[in-house]
């Protein structure tokens, strides 16, 4: 425990993605300072599972939320009169669904049928011009 001690005496140690570790594996958000969750993992390399997942699950938040914003121009796009914004904003998801699914974010087959429904929807915009 004496590494615990030193932790405590230097103070709070900033980890990744907005959040302080503390001895003991108390991790304190920075972001919501009144938001502590205390963790099961007592050992060293326990909090630091804890602190890569943590890392893993915001890195795999904000890459879906990506893939789902740019689907949602798309579909906007869609709706509008120009055929180049909408061919840029299929583009883009189409990039961003193959990136997610070779990094694992989402699985292959997931990123396929979103795929197919947006060419689907590209190609029926295209059959209105």
């Amino acid at each position: 425990k004496g590494w615990e001690l030193q932790r405590l005496q230097q103070g709070p140690v900033t980890g990744t993605a907005g959040t302080c570790l503390t001895a003991g594996g108390v991790v304190e958000s920075v972001l919501f300072p009144r938001e502590v969750k205390k963790y099961l993992a007592h050992s060293r390399s326990a909090l630091k599972r804890v602190r890569q997942a943590q890392a893993r699950r915001e890195r795999n938040r904000a890459t879906i939320s990506a893939v789902r914003t740019a689907i949602r121009r798309f579909k906007d796009a869609a709706g509008g009169q120009d055929l180049e914004v909408t061919d840029r904003a299929f583009r883009r998801a189409m990039r961003l669904l193959d990136r997610a699914a070779a990094r694992g974010y989402l699985h292959k087959n997931a990123a396929a049928r979103r795929k197919s429904r947006l060419s689907v929807a590209m190609a029926s915009r295209q059959g209105q011009q």
